[in-house]
C-alpha cells in the first residue's frame, strides 16, 4: 500500500500538475501562465514564512530545539510535541 502511495505522490501528482500548467498555458498564453506561477511561488513563500514565524512566536522554541538536537544525534526523538507542532507530527 505504501509503495503505491509513494508512486502517486512523487510521480503521478507532478505529472498531473505539469499537464495542468501546460493546458492553462495553451488557454491563456505563456506570459500570463508564468506570471501566475511566479505569484503562486511568492504567495506560498510568504505564507510559509508567516506560519513559521507564528509557530516560533507561540512558544515552540524549546520543542523545536530539542527535536533538532535529537535528530542531529541520530536518535529517535522522545519529545512530546504539543501546540502548533502537533499538527506536523502526525
Amino acid at each position: 500500500m505504501l509503495p503505491l502511495l509513494l508512486v502517486l505522490i512523487f510521480i503521478v501528482v507532478p505529472i498531473a500538475e505539469l499537464a495542468l500548467i501546460i493546458a492553462v498555458g495553451k488557454e491563456i498564453g505563456v506570459g500570463p501562465t508564468v506570471l501566475l506561477l511566479l505569484a503562486d511561488a511568492i504567495l506560498g513563500s510568504l505564507l510559509a514564512r508567516s506560519q513559521g514565524r507564528t509557530l516560533w512566536l507561540n512558544g515552540a522554541q524549546p520543542n523545536v530545539r530539542t527535536l533538532i538536537e535529537t535528530v542531529g544525534l541520530h536518535r529517535m526523538p522522545a519529545v512530546r510535541l504539543d501546540g502548533p507542532l502537533a499538527a506536523y507530527s502526525s
